[in-house]
């Protein structure tokens, strides 16, 4: 009844312990609300199974407007869950605006430290490829409140790196070490160490002037369409959705006798023989929203594409003063 995706089902006089499923973090997020009030617990009710089904697909409460907001790989993957709400739950939700979950990272080291009345902290920060990778050093100090002061201090990583000083979107790519001492053994309560460590962190960003800079998630794109629209598809690519292509590959032709298919010479034909291509490009999430009706506009119908997350990349500094003012910082 319990069970959730990434569980495993064994005897448990024979325990099977299998390699952890990692999942990655959504990209994309749109706010939900229920039509009406008799619809709130229908909906909460159905986002938690949906999101039980699904580790890749969150619910979260956005602590700035109180709204619910669901997120997710891509529109797509949002799109699905919209339909199950209305198809299998009988809900009828109301859906915001798209909006991208962009990062922030640093761009040097950074050091500071904190100099309480009975702890000292001491933060050490720098760039680094990927997920946060900072350690903690908390030498031989006891539990406070029955709770380890590593736990404490993690917590406390946890919520200063949560939201990046520039943008408000959480520190992507920063590695470092947070230690802490105890300056005698009266230690002070543990929301007063957790506070110290999201102090320090948040001086050692150094705000909004600091060595911060936005990035934004870039999507793997796989475009398939006849090779008549390469022209027009390389350029909404580079030009329009600020992408880069990687490559672009014709399907191999098959030789068919002639005795066995025959077209008329019209411009139909030529297009039906026309041979397929698939490029493969790196495209902003952000452009990718609504790609699908682009994408059909350009091809007549005729193309497709899929994408999954490549990574993060860095914004430029006119995309970035753009996106700031966007969110009113």
């Amino acid at each position: 009844k319990d069970t959730r995706t990434g569980d495993t089902l064994c005897d448990p006089q024979k325990a099977v312990i299998l390699e952890k499923m990692e999942f990655p973090e959504p990209v994309i997020e749109i706010a939900v609300e229920p039509k009406s009030k008799a619809d709130q617990e229908k909906l909460g009710i159905a986002l938690s199974k949906l999101a039980a089904e699904d580790p890749s697909f969150r619910v979260a409460q956005d602590a700035e407007s109180g709204q619910t907001v669901i997120r997710g790989m891509g529109e797509l993957h949002l799109d699905i869950a919209h339909h199950r709400l209305t198809s299998e739950f009988g809900v009828q939700p109301r859906l915001g605006h798209v909006r991208v979950g962009y990062r922030e990272t640093l761009t040097e080291a950074v050091e500071a430290t904190s100099d309480e009345p009975a702890l000292s902290v001491r933060v050490a920060l720098s760039p680094a490829a990927g997920e946060q990778q900072v350690a903690v050093d908390v030498g031989d100090m006891p539990e406070v409140d029955g709770v380890p002061v590593a736990h404490l201090v993690q917590q406390g990583i946890r919520a200063a790196l949560a939201r990046g000083p520039r943008s408000g979107y959480p520190m992507h790519g920063v590695q470092g070490t947070v230690s802490v001492r105890a300056k005698d053994d009266d230690l002070p309560p543990a929301a007063s160490i957790r506070q110290a460590v999201v102090q320090t962190i948040r001086r050692a960003l150094g705000g909004k002037s600091g060595p911060t800079r936005l990035m934004e998630p870039m999507m793997h794109v796989t475009i398939e369409a006849p090779s008549t629209h390469a022209g027009a598809l390389s350029t909404d690519i580079s030009v329009e959705q600020h992408g880069s292509i990687l490559d672009m590959q014709l399907e191999a032709q098959q030789d068919t006798p002639t005795y066995q298919v025959y077209l008329p010479p019209t411009d139909e034909a030529a297009q039906a023989q026309d041979q397929r291509m698939t490029i493969h490009a790196h495209i902003p999430l952000a452009r990718m929203v609504r790609y699908s009706s682009r994408l059909r506009a350009l091809t007549g119908g005729a193309g497709s594409h899929t994408m999954a997350l490549h990574g993060f990349d860095v914004v430029s500094p006119e995309r970035e003063r753009e996106l700031l003012a966007e969110l009113g910082r």
